[in-house]
């Protein structure tokens, strides 16, 4: 054998040897990335799975009918809403139909709020830009770290900020901040302007799943996210306080559309 084969030989089984090195390289790395997504699928269901069980249990069920709702997108079904919300404590039921509010809804602790998917919030609130919140609105010392109104679910319909929108103002359907377990799933979000659809502001263990947003309106003030997840300060979350920098947690964004946005998380 000539020393050029054995060169060859040489090199032809350094190049077999790095080869083999790499598709191990390659085949390590492709499980590990495997692995670290089925932990983090797994994390992620884990998460929603368990705030779904600590928010799913209001104790008393009723009907917004059963509160004297209208729901013929003219009169202002606020009120009759808010009477059935106020306490906490409860599973709400909005059947089909279009409710023009006029105020904003402050939702309690351990709330299940299950809409209809043809039922539809019109945001006409002259009280605040928020169509739901779970604080008392202008309230500087509502509420410090996670401690407000928690274990609250939003679910099916929509928000429709349009309203608003059309007025001028700002709008945003769902500002919520020191609270524990927020589970919002499968609501179509609508017209928003200026502001984000949904805030999530000091909340520990937070889930938004399978919603649809559409249409940002950011009225000249830069990129708006659909969904703002923010620290407890005034300029971040104005809504109410206390403005003690509590930041956001454990939180899941899954399976949601965004569309005519500018940005969606």
């Amino acid at each position: 054998v000539t020393m050029h084969s054995l060169e060859a030989i040489s090199a032809g089984a350094a190049s077999a040897a790095a080869a083999a090195a790499s598709a191990t390289t390659a085949g390590t790395f492709a499980t590990n990335a495997a692995s670290s997504a089925a932990a983090a699928a797994a994390t992620a269901a884990g998460l929603a799975a368990s705030v779904a069980a600590k928010v799913d249990k209001g104790s008393v069920a009723v009907s917004a009918k059963d509160y004297g709702v209208v729901g013929n997108a003219v009169a202002d079904d606020a009120p009759a809403l808010q009477s059935a919300l106020t306490g906490g404590n409860v599973d709400l039921y909005i059947p089909a139909g279009q409710y023009r509010i006029r105020s904003t809804l402050r939702v309690y602790a351990s709330t299940t709020i299950t809409m209809h998917p043809n039922a539809v919030i019109l945001n006409d609130s002259i009280t605040a830009e928020y169509a739901f919140t779970n604080g008392e609105v202008g309230n500087a010392t509502f509420a410090t770290g996670y401690a407000g109104a928690g274990n609250i679910t939003i679910r099916g319909g929509a928000i429709d900020n349009g309203p608003r929108r059309t007025a001028g103002l700002s709008t945003e359907a769902i500002g919520f901040a020191h609270a524990e377990n927020i589970l919002i799933e499968n609501v179509r979000f609508l017209n928003n302007r200026a502001s984000h659809f949904i805030e999530l502001n000091s909340i520990r263990h937070g889930v938004v799943r399978g919603c649809t947003f559409y249409d940002m309106d950011s009225a000249g003030f830069g990129d708006r996210e659909c969904i703002n997840i923010d620290s407890a300060t005034s300029g971040g979350f104005p809504g109410f306080g206390a403005y003690d920098d509590t930041p956001c947690d454990d939180i899941l964004i899954a399976n949601n559309t965004f569309d005519s946005a500018q940005a969606g998380v």
